[in-house]
């Protein structure tokens, strides 16, 4: 079983809401993130979850400072945050945050999403927000892509991309963010670049599975 650490105070409503075990994860809550160092010296959990919205230290900070809490022990941190700002959810990801979630929170989908992050039992680890009776599956550590049980020919970028919408199926992905994670660059609102690789996407995994949101981006519908 697989533990999962929650800085949380002791008025969470989801400390309610959570059960102490789930299917293959047993949780853990932490009152402060003052004492989330002793905790994780001591449990060394599989995933720590952060507030971003608490003001007692900044949660990227503590992102930063986790991996060295614990020698030989890698953080996976997931930021939860209420805040519209796409730059705090980069600088997340850049903090080293495996995933971030914006609030308000659902329950079961956030439940969901650990499930699969953890590798329980209904979810492979190598995939990323497939469920087994889904036909597309996506092997992250072979760079490879199954549909219907076919692999699928894809290039570096375009894995890539569809990786990315994958991380988050029907959250919608705004094309600074695509280029910032995929090509590390800056957008350029002429850059024809990311219409061209969800185009082949397209073409390759099924029409209606990459969905436009026009002037925004782009979502995965799993």
């Amino acid at each position: 079983m697989r533990t999962i650490l929650w800085i949380a105070p002791p008025n969470e409503p989801l400390r309610r809401i959570i059960p102490s075990s789930y299917q293959d994860l047993s949780f853990h809550f932490c009152d402060s993130i003052a004492q989330a160092a002793e905790t994780v010296h001591r449990m060394s959990p599989f995933l720590v979850i952060i507030d971003a919205d608490r003001q007692e230290i900044s949660a990227l900070d503590l992102c930063f400072n986790l991996q060295d809490l614990v020698s030989d022990y890698k953080s996976n941190v997931i930021i939860l945050s209420s805040s519209k700002d796409p730059q705090l959810e980069i600088d997340a990801f850049r903090a080293g945050a495996v995933d971030f979630v914006g609030k308000p929170i659902h329950t079961d989908a956030l439940l969901s999403r650990l499930v699969v992050r953890s590798g329980g039992k209904k979810t492979k680890p190598s995939d990323v927000g497939i469920q087994e009776n889904v036909s597309l599956r996506i092997d992250k550590d072979n760079y490879s892509v199954y549909l219907n049980q076919q692999l699928v020919l894809l290039s570096r970028k375009e894995f890539e991309l569809l990786h990315l919408l994958a991380s988050h199926p029907g959250k919608v992905f705004t094309r600074e963010e695509i280029f910032d994670r995929v090509w590390n660059k800056n957008t350029d609102q002429k850059d024809r670049t990311i219409d061209v690789h969800i185009l082949r996407l397209r073409k390759k995994i099924g029409e209606n599975r990459i969905t436009t949101q026009k002037g925004i981006g782009y979502r995965l519908m799993i």
